[in-house]
């Protein structure tokens, strides 16, 4: 309890002097305040996560392909998913890394495993709290859609599309429905360590409660923009867990259940790029990444 309260201690302290020190700059919205969707605001919120211990172990370092060889069980123990993720990129492209035996997966075949334990890593890294069982399930079905190929496998989160159909696929297991944010997770943390150019690396917007939480207060302070691009807002689009839990309460098939998650999170990330555009335009500013909106959201609000 003492370390969670520090901890939280030392997160308001920060946001508090960065914003008293107008490194964090804001808009007015009723009685509080909301974080502007600017790059300087971007790179302030990045360097405070880069900087903060709770999260440094999870960025980008140099790795080295000998650390992993050497030892990789202790390798895949202390490094992060982006190490790992880093890791496939630059030395293990042609390497087997997917498992073949998904009743015992185990260190012991450590290639078979790297898909696993990105997933495991992630799901730690984010507090997810998803079951090994189902991480396990997750893996095999990777597996299965991109038939061992790593090549295929982000070929399929190049294509935005395909991209949305294996969200749907991770995310609905055996009739098993919290694997959403997870399932979005891994294709964000996949792309962003993967892919060199902006457009990839950015592909997918991470579905997490904070988020979901706080995006509506941008979706009404900034409503009017939205509805003069398009009229649907004159609603608030369904963005919390709740509503998606509501939406597909009752549907028994495993497909439709796939689409109807597939649905929900198309309509989340509009909401989230159109956001993005209408508050670059009305203050005439550069447009902020999917990745730089999840993280003012989340780490001003976590």
């Amino acid at each position: 309890m003492y370390v969670k309260k520090y901890e939280e201690e030392i997160l308001n302290n920060e946001l508090n002097t960065a914003k008293n020190n107008k490194i964090l700059t804001t808009y007015s919205y009723k009685n509080e305040n909301l974080y502007e969707l600017t790059k300087e605001n971007v790179i302030n919120v990045e360097t405070m996560i880069l900087y903060n211990t709770r999260y440094s172990n999870f960025n980008d370092k140099d790795i080295s392909i000998e650390n992993f060889k050497n030892n990789p069980e202790e390798f895949l123990d202390k490094e992060s998913s982006t190490a790992i993720i880093k890791l496939i990129k630059n030395d293990l492209r042609n390497e087997e890394i997917f498992e073949t035996n998904y009743k015992a997966i185990s260190l012991k075949n450590v290639k078979g495993n790297l898909i696993f334990h990105i997933l495991k890593k992630i799901n730690k890294e984010n507090s997810t709290r998803v079951s090994i069982n189902n991480i396990k399930n997750m893996t095999k079905i990777i597996n299965e859609k991109c038939n061992k190929s790593i090549e295929k496998l982000f070929a399929i989160l190049e294509n935005i599309n395909d991209g949305y159909k294996l969200i749907g696929k991770l995310t609905v297991i055996k009739g098993n429905n919290e694997n959403f944010s997870l399932a979005t997770k891994f294709c964000h943390y996949m792309c962003i360590n993967y892919f060199d150019d902006s457009e990839r690396r950015d592909n997918y917007s991470i579905y997490d409660n904070v988020v979901s939480e706080n995006l509506p207060k941008y979706y009404e302070f900034f409503k009017k923009e939205l509805i003069k691009k398009d009229i649907k807002y004159n609603e608030l689009p369904n963005t919390k867990k709740d509503k998606l839990k509501a939406r597909i309460k009752k549907v028994t098939s495993h497909e439709e259940r796939e689409n109807k998650y597939i649905e929900f999170y198309k309509e989340y990330q509009k909401l989230i790029d159109d956001i993005r555009e209408v508050a670059a335009k009305k203050y005439n500013k550069q447009k902020i990444s999917r990745n730089g909106f999840d993280h003012i959201l989340w780490y001003t609000n976590k």
